[in-house]
C-alpha cells in the first residue's frame, strides 16, 4: 500500500481549516485580529413595521461603559474599554432606512445583553388606506 495522503478540497473544509487554524494558540490570532480590526460585540438587529430592535452582547460591561447617539436615521454606540477586562473600546454606527422617534426610544442592559429599541417616527411606520366604493 502506499503512503499516499489525499486531501479533501472540498469548500466546506478548507473553511473549516481556515476558521480553526489558530486553536492550537490558544485563539491568539483571531484576539489580535479583533483588537486590531477594532472589533464591536455581536448585534442582532429586528425590524418591524412599527420599530427596529437592537440586541447588543455586552456581558461584564455596565451602562456606565456605553454610549449611545441618537440621530433622526441613525444611532452610534460607543463602548469604553473596561478596566482590568479584555473588552477593547468600539464605535459602531448604524444607518436607518426612515427616521426613528428619539424621544420614543429606550435602551436597557439584562443578563448581559443591551436591548435598543428605537421606533419608527410616525410618517415612516406602514398605514392602511380604506378604499371607498364609487359608484
Amino acid at each position: 500500500m502506499n503512503d499516499q495522503t489525499f486531501y479533501n478540497l472540498s469548500p466546506w473544509n478548507i473553511l473549516s481549516d481556515m476558521i480553526n487554524c489558530d486553536r492550537p494558540f490558544g485563539g491568539l490570532f483571531r484576539t489580535l485580529a479583533n483588537r486590531a480590526e477594532g472589533r464591536f460585540p455581536p448585534v442582532n438587529c429586528y425590524v418591524g413595521d412599527k420599530a427596529v430592535v437592537l440586541d447588543i452582547e455586552m456581558p461584564g460591561r455596565k451602562p456606565a461603559d456605553v454610549d449611545i447617539s441618537l440621530e433622526p436615521q441613525a444611532v452610534v454606540i460607543e463602548g469604553k474599554a473596561a478596566e482590568g477586562a479584555e473588552q477593547p473600546s468600539f464605535k459602531r454606527r448604524f444607518e436607518l432606512d426612515y427616521p426613528v422617534d428619539t424621544e420614543k426610544s429606550t435602551a436597557a442592559f439584562k443578563n448581559g445583553i443591551l436591548r435598543i429599541e428605537l421606533p419608527k417616527a410616525a410618517q415612516a411606520v406602514p398605514k392602511k388606506i380604506e378604499i371607498a366604493h364609487a359608484g
